[in-house]
């Protein structure tokens, strides 16, 4: 049985994730951003983003 989508949304790399994509956009604006430069900086992988951001 899958967990709700807003319990799914908690924890530490979902956390990480926001941190690391406000970090990119703050450096990089919207249009420069990617999502293997989010995912860098987020320290996590990009399926572990994209679980979060399909």
């Amino acid at each position: 049985m899958s967990a709700p989508a807003a319990e799914i949304k908690k924890g530490r790399k979902f956390d990480q994730v926001l941190e690391g994509a406000r970090r990119v956009f703050m450096r990089d604006g919207f249009e420069g951003a990617s999502v293997d430069e989010i995912a860098r900086e987020a320290q996590v992988s990009k399926a572990t983003l994209y679980s979060y951001f399909p």
